[in-house]
């Protein structure tokens, strides 16, 4: 068996769990199932398999593949395998081992590495794609599971910043807006960053924040908590070497300067006003920024001149969504949870079935022969059941997988068009109300029908 393993670093993957660790749990599973004699897992990089002169890769692969035997072999950062002068012989090399009988259906082998790479490295030999035929795609993590991710490693270092837990409160919506740009950004890392994060707060919490007298942890202050996440913003623009791009002529806006409200559609543009140096630091169009509540705007983050109707259906809107994506969670593991216990129960059965077929080739006595057949039968009636109810669960699993997928990529695509338009100055993430899309500060708003 072998196995393809694309990975993006990685979104699914929580703070602390690698490909490594994947391929780990990987082989203890197939290990369970009886498809490996030992759930270890040899790991190497691209250069352990690759030689240095003419002559040197074959050996090298042959001598990594016979260690693998009866285990998982996990290549990281595979890609790598297409770069350089040996490469192409690494590839043919490995591709001709693993159908020579020695190795054929005796390992597992994971290839890891980044999708567009590994699509790459694919095209190198014919031969490579059809013998990894399975792929692993691990889609990033949201904005909101982000910050999940902070949170909780800043309760591990004992670190309060309030807010972070409320996705409707002013500090959420504005790290999220940030968050979402960083993840667009080719360098994104997922819960990598967020550990860089985090780690990054807790060191602004031990040089300015204020112990609390109720429990002990260290209250991290708002706006230094949006400070350190705007200097990652921009240290990563500098990193990408994004080029100065002019921006709207109303952003970012001035202290003074007020913003009419617009009604629902059609969409409403807000008032311009002057850049200061736009040459100074270069970034992208419609980058949000760290805002503070203008004069006669209320101190809950929504623009001036928005009424508590508005306001409140914002909110509600907010809180509604948050619900329906937590109940996909739910929903989601509980048939990740079904589909591992139909499948525990199919390789029961079948290593039910297997048992008293050994049992049966070693009995000798007619009537023991007898019950062993039948009690085989049902053993074998059972597994075939439990294989077509996990493979019902499986495909049901993958289509509501595929299907938060194309939803996830929409909505980012939605808030991508809006964030180009350039029309909430702020940089605010924009709400779904239903028919039309509404800016965080509650001024701007566009109909969806605008943006498909």
């Amino acid at each position: 068996m072998h196995f393809l393993d694309c990975v993006y670093i990685s979104t699914n993957m929580y703070a602390g769990t690698g490909k490594t660790t994947v391929a780990r749990k990987m082989g203890q599973v197939f290990f369970d199932m009886g498809l490996l004699g030992s759930p270890q897992v040899i790991e190497c990089s691209a250069s352990d398999l690759v030689g240095q002169y003419v002559g040197q890769t074959g050996p090298k692969t042959k001598k990594l593949l016979e260690k693998a035997l009866g285990r998982v072999l996990f290549v990281d950062e595979a890609y790598r395998l297409g770069e350089g002068p040996f490469a192409q012989e690494a590839v043919d090399e490995l591709v001709g081992l693993i159908t020579q009988t020695t190795f054929k259906n005796k390992l597992i082998i994971i290839l890891a590495g980044y999708e567009r790479d590994m699509n790459a490295l694919m095209k190198v030999n014919t031969g490579l794609s059809s013998r990894f035929p399975d792929q692993v795609v691990f889609t990033n993590m949201d904005a909101a599971a982000c910050l999940e991710v902070v949170r909780k490693l800043l309760v591990k270092s004992n670190v309060h910043l309030s807010g972070l837990d409320d996705p409707v409160s002013n500090l959420f919506q504005r790290m999220e807006g940030l968050v979402t740009y960083l993840s667009d950004l080719p360098d994104w890392g997922n819960a990598r960053d967020m550990t860089t994060l985090a780690k990054s707060l807790v060191s602004r919490a031990f040089l300015t924040g204020v112990t609390s007298t109720s429990n002990g942890s260290i209250e991290l202050d708002e706006k230094e908590a949006l400070g350190v996440l705007k200097e990652m913003v921009d240290d990563r623009d500098r990193r990408a070497g994004i080029p100065a791009k002019q921006k709207p002529p109303s952003y970012p806006p001035t202290q003074t300067q007020t913003r009419q409200p617009s009604p629902p559609p059609p969409t409403s543009t807000s008032t311009a006003t002057k850049v200061d140096n736009p040459a100074a630091k270069p970034q992208k169009t419609a980058k949000p920024e760290v805002k503070e509540p203008k004069a006669g705007g209320g101190g809950d983050g929504r623009d001036p001149g928005v009424d508590d109707a508005t306001w409140n259906a914002m909110q509600a809107a907010i809180k509604q969504q948050s619900e329906v994506e937590k109940k996909k969670k739910q929903e989601l593991l509980a048939l990740e949870q079904r589909e591992a216990s139909l499948r525990r129960d199919e390789e029961m059965a079948k290593k039910t079935k297997e048992e008293l077929h050994r049992k049966l080739q070693e009995e000798k006595d007619a009537q023991r022969i007898n019950t062993l057949k039948n009690e085989r039968e049902q053993a074998r009636l059972k597994e075939i059941r439990a294989a077509a109810a996990r493979a019902q669960a499986e495909a049901e699993l993958q289509a509501r997988r595929e299907a938060q997928r194309k939803a996830q990529e929409e909505e980012r695509r939605m808030q991508a068009k809006l964030k180009q338009m350039g029309v909430c100055s702020a940089g605010f993430r924009w709400i779904n109300m239903g028919s039309y899309y509404r800016c965080g500060g509650g001024s701007h708003s566009i109909p969806i029908s605008q943006l498909q």
